[in-house]
């Protein structure tokens, strides 16, 4: 696992940083508890193309190691592949193995690149109950701001990756890729990260509901069921048999909430909210809404 673990971490800093001395990257890889002889670094800069297909250069020039372009996007999948496999073993390794990782992470089934350089520092922190610092600059733009939370859970959604925060009994969720210069506080708090994963549960995406749990039953075209197989909507979901006129039911056990809503919606005529019944009008409500619009600009040029 050691070997993986230099594997992608030098995978991970080369697609990130450019041109990085033999110097840095030995640097880098200290950082992670990683000490290897220089001879042991070429040997795995020489793997990586031999064993993954991905060829490291040397810029005389620059004096750095690089990822040619054309190798961009296969390095990008080995990174995907290895994610998996070596992300919980830095993180216990940069925590002594003091600590089980799994109650601090939410991942969906789809995979996503989890940002570990941002990361290891937060997960640091969510382990000893410490308030954290950082530079976010938020997705929908603005000034870029400094925040400080106390961070219980990483999130996943849709391939992308939050860090969730609680405050005053409120749950704040903030984008990874935008989070730097993070620092560790002093200020403790209250450790409540398997109730979040327990609320979380309960919803779709990120934005709780004031919404009771419910057993939601969608009527789906037969052939979405391969991809509901692949890519189911939430972990609760159940695929039932195919009914006599070739569809088939999804249930869901789900606090209905905006994510849910458009999960549906994206499906259009291919799918049908069988229950409840609160939900089933609320999507007919932002269907009609929407053919209206769409009336609405039609007519204008016709």
């Amino acid at each position: 696992m050691k070997k993986l673990r230099y594997y992608f971490l030098v995978l991970n800093y080369l697609n990130q940083n450019h041109y990085p001395s033999r110097e840095k990257l030995l640097e880098y890889l200290a950082s992670y508890d990683i000490d290897i002889s220089e001879r042991t670094l070429y040997r795995a800069l020489s793997d990586l193309s031999t064993e993954f297909g991905v060829e490291v250069s040397l810029d005389n020039a620059k004096k750095g190691y690089y990822i040619a372009p054309k190798y961009l996007t296969i390095a990008n999948k080995v990174l995907l592949q290895l994610k998996d496999l070596v992300t919980t073993d830095i993180l216990n390794a940069s925590n002594g193995a003091k600590s089980a990782v799994s109650p601090f992470i939410d991942a969906e089934s789809k995979k996503g690149v989890l940002p570990i350089d941002t990361i290891r520092m937060i997960y640091k922190a969510m382990t000893k109950s410490q308030k954290i610092s950082f530079t976010y600059a938020n997705q929908l733009g603005g000034a870029e701001q400094r925040v400080k939370i106390s961070p219980i859970l990483f999130k996943q959604f849709q391939d992308t990756w939050y860090v969730v925060a609680i405050e005053e009994d409120a749950y704040q969720t903030y984008f990874l890729d935008t989070i730097t210069e993070v620092k560790i506080e002093s200020e403790k708090f209250k450790a409540c990260s398997e109730s979040a994963r327990d609320r979380f549960s309960e919803i779709i995406g990120l934005n709780f509901t004031g919404n009771e749990l419910h057993e939601v039953v969608l009527s789906f075209d037969k052939s979405q069921k391969g991809l509901l197989q692949a890519c189911p909507l939430h972990s609760s979901q159940a695929i039932n048999d195919e009914h006599v006129d070739g569809r088939f039911t999804v249930t869901l056990l789900v606090k209905p909430n905006f994510e849910l809503k458009q999960q549906i919606m994206k499906f259009g005529k291919l799918v049908k909210v069988i229950s409840p019944v609160q939900l089933k009008e609320e999507v007919i409500n932002e269907l009609r809404f929407a053919l209206q619009q769409h009336e609405e600009e039609y007519l204008k040029v016709h």
